[in-house]
């Protein structure tokens, strides 16, 4: 996603789980999840952000069971928010999960396949609410295809992060679609 993001001219920073914060370099950052103040000092060390995707919760364990249930995605992704929050103008927020929404692939029936990402749709929960309560944060839900390439899912992403009409806070890509 961040090569993507800088062949049409963006500068991506990556941010990674770790243990506190920490600057590795110019563009990669470590900081603790369950931490507020991490997530301050991170944006107190880039002040221009022009939009924010969270893709931890794509490190959940992919099952059709709450079993693994992953709690940390919805935390992390709270304190994220309140940092957000916190500055004049908050950049846009896009939650990305695969497989957590159940929909039809575009050329089936109506009927749902297992739902391969249940552990990661607390997160739409949680970005509705977001939705709802910090609309000045735009947040935008984004569930990949469990079935499709991981290029594929990066692509379709690609493609909606550089539309310049955001009409749609809710999207399932399935089958390419």
């Amino acid at each position: 996603l961040a090569e993507g993001l800088a062949t049409r001219g963006a500068i991506p920073v990556r941010v990674f789980p770790g243990t506190g914060f920490e600057r590795v370099d110019e563009r990669t950052f470590r900081l603790n999840p369950g931490s507020q103040a991490d997530y301050q000092a991170l944006l107190e060390s880039v002040p221009q952000i022009s939009g924010v995707v969270q893709c931890w919760p794509l490190d959940a364990v992919s099952t059709p069971s709450l079993e693994a249930s992953d709690p940390a995605g919805c935390a992390s992704t709270l304190y994220l928010v309140k940092a957000l929050t916190t500055l004049i103008e908050p950049p846009p927020l896009w939650l990305v999960t695969r497989g957590a929404v159940g929909c039809p692939e575009p050329s089936s029936s109506l009927t749902c396949p297992p739902m391969l990402g249940l552990t990661q749709s607390p997160l739409w929960g949680l970005g509705q609410v977001i939705a709802l309560e910090h609309p000045e944060v735009g947040c935008v839900r984004v569930d990949f295809d469990p079935h499709a390439e991981l290029k594929d899912n990066v692509d379709a992403l690609l493609q909606e992060l550089m539309a310049s009409d955001r009409r749609e806070d809710h999207i399932a890509w399935r089958g390419g679609v």
